[in-house]
């Protein structure tokens, strides 16, 4: 015996916009997920196009992460580590074409109170 499913119009109207609305919310989150990984895909092109080698990060500096500014120019959380004094400073905001010296002399400033000096 077969038995057939009737379905007047109003529920295949139902059937049909829920399907639709269930294919909005996917294709949502698909652009949500596509817009959080923009940034990081924006940096892996700029560091990949400028020639940068990277390793393995050794160290986490806070929650700061590289990142790509609007004249694609790279930002770097940088640790400047003094063995010799087992002391450390950290740069969260390091430009690509700042110098080594020019954050010296600025830690230096901030922290006039050591009892090193540094030697550039």
């Amino acid at each position: 015996m077969t038995r057939l499913l009737c379905l007047d119009s109003n529920t295949v109207q139902d059937l049909q916009l829920e399907r639709q609305k269930h294919a909005d919310q996917l294709a949502a989150q698909a652009a949500a997920k596509e817009a959080a990984l923009a940034p990081a895909r924006k940096l892996a092109a700029t560091l990949i196009f400028k020639g940068y080698r990277l390793t393995t990060p050794q160290v986490q500096v806070g929650t700061k992460r590289p990142y790509v500014d609007s004249d694609g120019c790279v930002h770097w959380p940088v640790l400047l580590m003094y063995p010799e004094t087992g002391q450390q400073d950290v740069i969260e905001d390091w430009h690509e074409d700042d110098s080594v010296a020019e954050h010296i002399d600025v830690v230096g400033e901030m922290s006039c109170l050591r009892s090193w000096h540094f030697a550039l």
